[in-house]
């Protein structure tokens, strides 16, 4: 079975939590979501935050709100 590195929801371009794991980078609104030494990371020019589950992540990479 080949895992997928897309996620099939309404937001097409979301990366799965596999290709994450893998070295992949989500980039929106200026910011980057990786995932580094067990924590997601969402990271811009200015500021470096550190999440510890995939949906805390994208809720601030989306609306910039913790």
């Amino acid at each position: 079975m080949k895992n997928k590195l897309y996620t099939s929801n309404k937001h097409k371009d979301e990366l799965t939590t596999y290709a994450l794991h893998c070295g992949y980078a989500q980039t929106r609104n200026n910011k980057t979501l990786t995932y580094i030494h067990s924590v997601y990371k969402v990271a811009s020019l200015y500021e470096v935050e550190y999440f510890d589950t995939i949906k805390q992540a994208r809720k601030y990479l989306y609306t910039g709100i913790k």
